[in-house]
């Protein structure tokens, strides 16, 4: 009997671990985020997207595209998810 319980305590102490561990990894890819997303739209909130547009801004940071046509493309994002387009 001790070592179900031994085992249901460390499998409570794992998931717990996990879910810890994902939040505070989801916490530093937003601070990430952010950052980046200053240097072409300092008028972002990071904190009001969903993880999906999250994503796609991230993604349009990481193209290959000029640094003029990541501040068009992201701004051009941004004022359509404003507007609940």
């Amino acid at each position: 009997m001790a070592g179900v319980t031994s085992r249901v305590i460390l499998s409570a102490t794992l998931v717990a671990l996990a879910v810890t561990a994902t939040a505070a990894e989801a916490t530093t890819r937003r601070e990430a985020a952010e950052i980046r997303l200053s240097r072409y739209a300092p008028e972002v909130d990071v904190t009001k997207l969903t993880d999906t547009e999250l994503a796609v801004l991230m993604n349009i940071l990481r193209s290959t595209d000029t640094d003029i046509e990541k501040r068009f493309r992201l701004r051009s994002f941004v004022d359509r998810y404003q507007s609940g387009d």
